[in-house]
């Protein structure tokens, strides 16, 4: 079963000292394992870019920016037809 990268559980928006808006991802990876499914969980930007959980609302960009979680939302799903 191949690992899958695209599922996005929620979205965080979050702040840097500047006053800037990032939207950070919480996606998950699973996997087999011999007890049934493995998810591993990890953050990052819409397009794609890591993001380091530092603890609390706290999270890092890859250039040492700090951001502060603010809001806590479900991404936007798509409309059922």
């Amino acid at each position: 079963m191949p690992l899958d990268h695209t599922k996005s559980a929620t979205e965080l928006v979050a702040v840097d000292a500047n006053g800037v808006t990032y939207i950070i991802q919480r996606r998950y990876r699973s996997a087999p394992n011999n007890d049934g499914a493995w998810a591993n969980y990890y953050y990052c930007l819409r397009g794609g870019q890591p993001v380091t959980w530092l603890g609390d609302n706290s999270y890092r960009l890859p250039d040492g920016t700090a951001l502060l979680a603010i809001e806590c939302r479900l991404p936007d799903l798509a409309p059922l037809n």
